[in-house]
């Protein structure tokens, strides 16, 4: 049976954490959420929209949110994790609401993972993400086209299924390692992933550009990791911070990125950098059963050279 590595749970800023993470935070009622130098950053923010805020910068985005954005949900599994890192805890939640920006109205729809610190029992920090992508087509304006040219998952020959292992717990832990340690350090091309990968393992690019797949099952997820392969070449991860979960069976990791890349129609050649998000699911056996990976999706179009139009958030 798997066990959770963290030891504390301050059950108080458990309930704080589950609030924030199914109320508008943002809006002046839930304050009392929050210490008086809270800040909030936004990552993977479209150009044109602040990402790294003081409070006052903050504060001035809460009430542009409280104007442009209303009837907000939050879709069912909402996952509030403490982790082993004092104060700190993640969120994941799929979010979406109605909008209107620029002028124009529309609907935004992401997968949001939040990082939250505490602080004498309020959120004195939020590290928020979203697809930069959705606050586009929230109010139609298009993104260029990114080519993505993966052979056609038919072609490609199944993996022999995962073993069924009559696990010690000695056993079971040497697996959870060297599961947790093929996402720490991914080389998602590698073929020999069936004895770390379930059968029914799902890789899901929650903030993938439109013209790619999001979800990836069996030979799906072979077709991308031999494009990969094919179109990134020198780099690796770095900086790579690794939180074990209230929940046994999840983990998450956060890595810094940097490739040379040949995808997306960039036949000369390109350079990839990102911050990435590795949302990490196994079963009782240790083996993995999903992967959410997030990323900002500007950055595939920065690799090969490609404007992304100015998001009009102070317009």
């Amino acid at each position: 049976m798997l066990q959770s590595k963290v030891q504390i749970i301050k059950e108080a800023d458990f309930e704080m954490i589950r609030k924030f993470a199914t109320t508008p935070y943002w809006e002046e009622k839930y304050s009392d959420l929050f210490t008086e130098d809270f800040h909030l950053d936004l990552p993977f923010a479209p150009p044109g929209m602040w990402q790294n805020m003081s409070h006052q910068e903050t504060m001035y985005y809460f009430r542009w949110m409280e104007r442009t954005v209303s009837n907000p949900r939050y879709e069912e599994p909402v996952r509030a994790l403490a982790t082993d890192h004092e104060d700190v805890y993640w969120v994941f939640r799929n979010f979406t609401a109605d909008v209107k920006w620029a002028g124009k109205e529309g609907v935004f729809q992401s997968r949001m993972p939040a990082l939250v610190r505490v602080k004498d029992g309020k959120i004195a920090y939020i590290k928020e993400h979203a697809d930069a992508a959705a606050y586009y087509k929230a109010i139609g304006i298009e993104l260029p086209h990114f080519e993505y040219d993966a052979p056609d998952p038919s072609t490609i020959t199944p993996r022999p299924a995962a073993p069924v292992i009559e696990h010690t717990p000695e056993s079971l832990q040497k697996q959870v390692d060297a599961t947790l340690n093929f996402f720490i350090n991914p080389s998602y091309w590698d073929p020999e992933v069936n004895c770390v990968l379930a059968d029914d393992f799902i890789h899901e690019l929650c903030d993938a550009p439109a013209d790619m797949p999001r979800v990836y099952r069996g030979t799906e997820y072979d077709a991308i990791n031999e494009w990969l392969g094919k179109n990134m070449g020198d780099g690796g991860i770095y900086d790579c911070a690794f939180y074990n979960t209230s929940d046994p069976h999840i983990y998450v990791a956060e890595f810094n990125a940097y490739f040379d890349i040949t995808w997306g129609g960039c036949k000369t050649g390109g350079h990839y950098s990102n911050r990435e998000i590795s949302y990490i699911e196994i079963n009782d056996q240790g083996l993995g059963t999903r992967l959410d990976e997030y990323f900002c999706t500007t950055s595939k179009f920065n690799s090969i050279g490609v404007s992304i139009p100015t998001f009009p958030q102070l317009f």
